[in-house]
């Protein structure tokens, strides 16, 4: 499936770049492992989060490892078993405050760093065709679409790799802060076009202008001014 491709076209050039993440991969789960899976936590996951946990996992001693080990921005992966109880934990804390979200159910957590989240949106996967939306839900927030796909999220972060708009430091990728937002908007249109966050960024963007003191002046619009080290974050 055209997720497992993108996917592995990320860790190789994170490997290249001697990024920490990849070095912690392990294969992923046998399809009788995945039915089981499935059955005991009674749930029915889309195509492509199968695919991914199919051909990728993570070892238990991963979420115990320093920071070294983020995949990006502060934030950790979860494996599909981990991943799964994390769930359960997390629609109960949640379910009080998010009363209005019919598919929260189907929320599975695959990134988090501390109570900030990014989410499967499997209950919307499944009515689809197999892909698997990503929404990011803050602490004490409320979640929003980020990324149209899995596949999407592996070739949007592949493009901002490859292009120079993260870079590696210390075996990290570099925070998204410290990129041009309107860079990393523009490229994760590419990959997810439509989506409304991204392109409010570029709308912004457009309209700031700096002067030559370092001020930043806006039009008189419906808009915050873009600031690299708050609207820029792909997570607050």
């Amino acid at each position: 499936m055209r997720v497992v491709d993108a996917a592995t076209r990320l860790f190789d050039l994170m490997s290249d770049a001697d990024v920490e993440f990849p070095r912690h991969l392990t294969s992923g789960l046998g399809d009788e492992d995945l039915q089981a899976l499935q059955a005991f936590h009674r749930v029915k996951l889309p195509a492509e989060v199968l695919a991914f946990y199919g051909a990728f996992s993570l070892p238990v001693y991963y979420q115990q490892l320093d920071c070294k080990s983020n995949f990006f921005d502060g934030f950790g992966m979860f494996s599909l078993q981990l991943g799964l109880l994390r769930k359960y934990t997390l629609n109960k804390s949640i379910g009080d405050f998010y009363p209005l979200y019919e598919r929260r159910d189907g929320w599975l957590p695959f990134l988090e760093d501390k109570a900030n989240y990014f989410l499967l949106d499997t209950a919307f996967g499944n009515l689809q065709d197999g892909s698997c939306p990503l929404l990011f839900l803050p602490h004490g927030g409320n979640p929003e679409l980020r990324f149209r796909s899995l596949t999407a999220f592996f070739d949007t972060m592949h493009d901002w790799l490859a292009e120079g708009i993260l870079h590696v430091e210390d075996g990290l990728l570099s925070k998204s802060c410290h990129a041009r937002p309107e860079q990393l908007a523009e490229v994760a249109l590419l990959h997810n076009s439509g989506l409304t966050y991204w392109q409010d960024i570029v709308a912004c963007a457009g309209i700031v202008q700096t002067d030559l003191s370092g001020l930043v002046l806006a039009n008189d619009v419906d808009c915050e001014p873009v600031d690299n080290n708050v609207s820029g974050k792909i997570a607050e």
